[in-house]
């Protein structure tokens, strides 16, 4: 996913609560920053996000549900938007 997120908060905050937010949520990578004027005072953060139960295999729509809801929270907690 890729967020836009005002610069003061690092890739290490938002790291902690993506990898914190649900269990079926493995791993959470960086991949990169990017600045634009088409973002004026704010950055991207783009990360790659890792699903998996040991159970069963994921659907779709939980999957999006759970990205859906962790857009949310990091709304919440660092007023980042969906890119």
């Amino acid at each position: 996913i890729a967020i836009v997120i005002d610069p003061r908060f690092s890739w290490r905050e938002v790291h902690i609560i993506i990898e914190k937010f649900h269990p079926l949520i493995r791993d959470a990578e960086f991949l990169s920053t990017f600045r634009g004027r088409e973002f004026h005072d704010k950055i991207s953060l783009a990360s790659r996000i890792e699903f998996r139960s040991d159970e069963r295999t994921l659907t779709s729509e939980e999957v999006d549900k759970i990205i859906q809801d962790l857009i949310k929270k990091l709304g919440e907690k660092f007023g980042a938007k969906l890119r």
